[in-house]
């Protein structure tokens, strides 16, 4: 028997030593040769029972040339598919010895227009998660070169069978994934030690987390809010709360609500009201500011909470801490508005110019409980609807009408183009900005779409409130870079290298230090802090006026030019003017991108001779570099033959080499620039001064031998409703409204712009 039993030792014992050198194909290098994929891999959904095959395999393919290292890398090229997300996947299911588990792999993007990123999943018996993350709180978008990406967590070793890792992509774009490698405890899987003798009834789990997902919090109007709390198993005694309003709930939710009780908070992300579990009606923007203030006042009253509230979040999660903000709850001690929305200000329109795209968000909000990302993702449908309704010439109101479903939001919205009381409603107003004495960092950039926005609340709240204690952080981002982790390369345009801040972090550091008295982030040196495009470089400052110290006007002339017509430096004498007709009837341009802030393609282009309905200036090239700090202000002199119009301005460098960097834009109808809440038709033949100063802020340094170059034209596309200048409601216009062409005569001998410098 003792023989036998040293037999038997030894037989296992080579057999457990033989099963460590087992080789994953998490490198890719092992092709299958009957569908020319790597061996082993999922493609298309993600399963724990097996290793599924998608019908859109074409989706999937080993890439010889781009690589990071060996013969191959794994390629998902999602520029096709109209799946709002897809994932490859591949799946361990073997039991090791060990806590700590953690992928490391290569990523290249091209073009992601949602996310990317690897992930990773711990599987149990019966499916049951022990562990998640998909990189959705570091999100890679855009595009981007080879770099390497982790993810890093607990591992269950008694309750853990299987480990599912992988690629996604969310929305559309390219994705190569390689040289994947996991460790436990620091040991390479493959070496790992295995943990043959799982006990069979493990017990209860060890609670890290102490998780409620189903929390319903009823508001001052009987209304029930929704919302996912979670506490650290180890906490003890009450904790400061951080806490998340969100109109976008989904699976990713309790991960963003665990990284903060990771960070030592209570992390609470309450859905917006009707959402999620919330049984009453989706009204976006209406209710959040009660809603915001009854939520916090009931986390007050937990034993859990230690009477302290920080929020954060960006888009549509920044306006709510500002309407949070319009009656600040004592409990609320600071709030980080990122890249915040400003209702009547940004969205749903610009400067009372109405944009389709809105109709498409109310959409991804409204069409469940959660968040309709596959129709908000069909790209072909949306435009299929916008260019039906620009094509047939019917007024904007209809649509709804022309998609074919009724949207009362969409309406409600219509009726209200000034920045009216049902705007002012919504978030802090006027003189309700000098109530709000809390800590508050903004962040937003130089390319994010709700700018004007998030500036918008912090100028107000300089204004009213001399006393405040506001930081500004501002850097070359756009809408999704300036709330996490930006992008190298931000829609074609390469970020200087100090720019490339860990967002995500900064926040935490900052509720460290207002919530928790930790010193104040290193990165806030004073209250502006923002980054030199060009220069790559951070700079400083007390306050938006500090950063200057000039302004260099610019004329517009008659004066032809290569590229359009003369800026000049100084004003131009007997100019003729420049006449200018657009033909508010013709649909010819149906096929061409729609236009609007909201839907740029690149930051950089070849030319811009190709612009349609615009008049192109251009300076000379300047002698010595200049920077550029802030807003620019254009005053246009102008008589039109209408009562209205919709305009654009757009502000470029053209590059030394030739290309074009978009600066600055916006985009107003000119009845609201004198007054953006009373509506103020302009004279037809009379000269009219158009004064725009709020265009979106940059800080540049433009190099030597670079020009100026002002675009100035009429908002007529696709993308937004069409003024057609009767001075009627333009949503009720239509094309029998455009009659005569639009004629402008651009006066140019006493119109210029004036850049904001630091000399």
């Amino acid at each position: 028997m003792k023989h036998l039993l040293l037999l038997l030792i030894c037989v296992w014992s080579a057999s457990c030593s033989g099963q460590r050198k087992q080789d994953y194909n998490l490198d890719v290098e092992v092709i299958n040769r009957a569908n020319g994929l790597p061996s082993g891999w999922g493609f298309g959904n993600v399963s724990t029972a097996t290793v599924p095959n998608d019908s859109s395999i074409s989706a999937y393919r080993i890439d010889s040339i781009t690589k990071q290292s060996g013969n191959y890398s794994l390629l998902i090229d999602w520029t096709k598919e109209y799946k709002s997300w897809t994932a490859t996947n591949y799946v361990i299911k073997q039991v090791f010895k060990g806590d700590r588990i953690k992928l490391t792999g290569y990523v290249k993007t091209e073009n992601v227009t949602g996310s990317a990123g690897l992930w990773m999943r711990l599987d149990g018996e019966k499916n049951k998660n022990y562990g998640f993350d998909n990189m959705q709180d570091r999100p890679i978008a855009g595009t981007t070169g080879w770099q390497e990406y982790s993810i890093e967590m607990d591992y269950d070793q008694d309750r853990v069978k299987s480990i599912v890792v992988g690629g996604l992509i969310i929305g559309s774009g390219k994705m190569w994934m390689d040289n994947l490698h996991i460790t436990i405890n620091d040991i390479d899987i493959s070496e790992a030690p295995l943990n043959l003798f799982p006990p069979a009834n493990p017990g209860p789990a060890p609670s890290k987390y102490i998780t409620d997902d189903s929390v319903k919090i009823t508001m001052r109007d009987g209304a029930q809010v929704s919302a996912i709390i979670v506490r650290k198993g180890s906490a003890t005694g009450p904790q400061p709360v951080v806490l998340m309003c969100d109109i976008y709930p989904g699976e990713t939710n309790e991960a963003l609500a665990k990284y903060c009780a990771e960070k030592g908070y209570v992390g609470i992300i309450a859905d917006t009201r009707g959402k999620r579990l919330g049984k009453d009606n989706v009204e976006p923007f209406e209710h959040d500011a009660n809603d915001a203030y009854d939520v916090i006042d009931w986390i007050s009253k937990q034993t859990w909470c230690n009477g302290k509230v920080g929020m954060y979040g960006g888009s549509y999660l920044g306006f709510s801490q500002w309407a949070a903000a319009k009656k600040v709850h004592p409990a609320l001690k600071t709030i980080v508005p990122q890249v915040a929305v400003g209702p009547g200000i940004d969205f749903p329109m610009q400067f009372g110019i109405h944009t389709c795209y809105s109709l498409k968000w109310l959409h991804y909000v409204m069409n469940n409980k959660l968040t309709d990302y596959t129709e908000f993702s069909n790209e072909a449908k949306w435009d299929k609807v916008f260019k039906e309704w620009y094509t047939s010439g019917r007024p904007f109101i209809a649509l709804d009408t022309i998609e074919g479903r009724l949207n009362i939001m969409f309406h409600r919205w219509l009726q209200h183009p000034a920045y009216d009381k049902y705007w002012q409603h919504m978030v802090p107003y006027e003189n309700e900005f000098a109530a709000i004495h809390i800590h508050i960092l903004t962040i937003t950039g130089y390319w994010d779409d709700d700018q004007r926005g998030a500036m918008y609340y912090f100028n107000q709240h300089q204004l009213y409130n001399k006393d405040n204690d506001d930081y500004l952080l501002i850097g070359p981002y756009d809408h999704f870079g300036a709330q996490r982790y930006p992008q190298p390369v931000v829609q074609g345009y390469s970020i200087d290298t100090v720019a490339r801040i860990n967002i995500m972090q900064l926040v935490f550091q900052w509720f460290d230090y207002t919530l928790k008295g930790a010193a104040k982030p290193a990165m806030l040196k004073d209250k502006i802090n923002y980054e030199v495009t060009g220069a790559n470089e951070w700079r400083h400052a007390p306050s938006l006026a500090a950063m200057n110290n000039d302004t260099i006007t610019f004329y517009l002339s008659s004066t032809p030019t290569s590229v359009g017509y003369k800026l000049g430096t100084t004003p131009e004498t007997g100019g003729q003017g420049i006449r200018q007709e657009i033909n508010l009837a013709d649909r010819s341009d149906s096929d061409a991108k729609a236009e609007g802030l909201i839907l740029r393609d690149s930051l950089i282009s070849d030319s811009v001779a190709d612009k349609r309905n615009y008049v192109v200036f251009a300076s000379d090239a300047l002698s010595q570099p200049i920077n550029i700090n802030g807003s620019f202000i254009s005053n246009l002199a102008a008589t039109i033959n209408k009562k209205d119009m919709d305009i654009t301005i757009e502000l470029y460098e053209q590059l030394p080499g030739g290309k074009y960097l978009l600066l600055s834009e916006n985009m107003a109808r000119c009845s609201y620039l004198k007054d953006h809440s009373k509506r103020q038709l302009l004279t037809p033949g009379k000269v009219e001064h158009l004064e725009f100063g709020n265009t979106f802020f940059i800080s540049r340094l433009l190099s030597r031998d670079s020009r100026i170059v002002l675009l100035i034209g009429v908002n007529k596309s696709k993308g937004c409703e069409v003024n057609y200048g009767t001075g009627k409601d333009v949503s009720q216009e239509s094309i029998k409204d455009a009659k005569e062409p639009l004629i402008i005569n651009w006066i140019t001998n006493s119109s210029y712009i004036k850049l904001p410098v630091r000399k």
